[in-house]
């Protein structure tokens, strides 16, 4: 009895490898489709609720225009600003001379 090449055991190897991977298709498969719903579903409650994004976002721009308008208009808001600054110049003068 002659034995077989060496070819047919890399051949059996491979084959065993292509079955085992087509038995694990359905469950990849199912994986996918699952991956899929579960990243789809975000993605279409935002674009159901849309409008209401939306309609939130323009009013917090407004409101963000509305608080920028009232602090500048706020004399209390300059002289804090002005106090900022000149506190801050201080503090750089100091840094610079090296001073405690």
């Amino acid at each position: 009895m002659t034995a077989p090449p060496p070819d047919d055991a890399f051949v059996d190897r491979v084959m065993g490898e292509v079955a085992r991977h087509e038995r694990r298709l359905p469950l990849v498969v199912a994986a996918l489709a699952i991956s899929a719903v579960v990243l789809a579903v975000p993605a279409l409650v935002a674009l159901r609720a849309r409008p209401a994004l939306d309609a939130a976002l323009a009013l917090t721009v407004a409101g963000l225009g509305q608080l920028v308008s009232a602090t500048a208009d706020n004399p209390v808001f300059w002289a804090g600003a002005a106090a900022t600054l000149a506190w801050l110049g201080w503090l750089a003068s100091r840094a610079l001379r090296g001073g405690p």
